[in-house]
């Protein structure tokens, strides 16, 4: 995507959002009963998470409860900002009107389809977490997790989605790590500064593997009072197999990890500078 739409779109949703905005909390069905947008909600399988769709003049948005399983949660929230994404997005709607599929181009192109996602995807966390409100809170908050749990609370919104906005927005050098339910490493993303400061390039490896996440899962497990994540001190040459021990770039910094139930786990690491 290029960068003057991405700005675009951020612009559009936060425009949206604050006038539809209760303590932080974006009002989507508001937003979605003033353009007439009927929301369903059913359960359909495994089919989507959620679509929006044009018909006989009006627009719907279906919400799939079999995966989402509450109206209210945050993973529902955010499918539903992503549709209203689809439709806000002038080309994304337009298309629809046209009777053409947001899943293809005329060449069937997959690159455009992730290009329409990812839009959409972007669109929502905006809406969701507009920027100025977010940095405001965060600027208050001590750096990774605990801006995390304390940002997902007051936009109701995931922890993973969240994080991904925290590393979007680049508020300080750092890495985000996701781990999957079996703790095998899922995907990393990391600020623009952390790269700067690290090199780091494309998808990194990582030298720590799932033994270690399971020890710290077994201590958020087993410790008493039960935390909401643990810390520690970490040099970045224990993650990172590209940084040389004791080197230029091998940074001090935070390592924080909590777990996210049947969905595996995240794992912060910050360098404040």
């Amino acid at each position: 995507m290029h960068n003057k739409n991405l700005i675009h779109i951020s612009d559009l949703a936060e425009s949206i959002a604050e006038e539809n905005i209760l303590k932080n909390k974006v009002n989507l069905e508001k937003i979605a009963k003033k353009k007439k947008i009927s929301l369903i909600y059913g359960n359909y399988n495994d089919c989507f998470l959620g679509e929006l769709l044009h018909c006989s003049n009006k627009f719907y948005i279906y919400l799939n409860l079999h995966l989402l399983k509450t109206k209210i949660s945050p993973r529902t929230r955010f499918t539903l900002g992503h549709e209203l994404g689809h439709y806000f997005i002038d080309e994304h709607r337009n298309k629809l009107k046209n009777g053409e599929s947001l899943s293809y181009t005329s060449d069937y192109s997959y690159v455009s389809n992730i290009q329409v996602e990812k839009e959409a995807n972007h669109f929502s966390s905006h809406l969701l977490m507009p920027k100025k409100r977010f940095i405001t809170i965060a600027d208050k908050l001590e750096p990774g997790i605990p801006s995390i749990l304390s940002l997902k609370d007051a936009f109701d919104t995931s922890i993973e989605g969240t994080s991904i906005h925290y590393i979007n927005l680049d508020l300080l050098p750092c890495m985000f790590i996701k781990w999957k339910p079996d703790l095998t490493y899922h995907y990393a993303s990391y600020t623009q500064s952390f790269a700067k400061l690290t090199g780091v390039k494309g998808k990194p490896g990582l030298k720590v593997h799932a033994d270690y996440i399971k020890e710290l899962f077994h201590l958020l497990e087993t410790e008493k009072p039960k935390p909401d994540y643990v810390e520690c001190a970490t040099k970045l040459s224990t993650w990172l197999p590209n940084i040389l021990p004791d080197s230029r770039a091998d940074l001090m910094g935070l390592e924080q990890t909590v777990k996210l139930g049947a969905f595996g786990g995240i794992t912060f690491l910050c360098f404040p500078q």
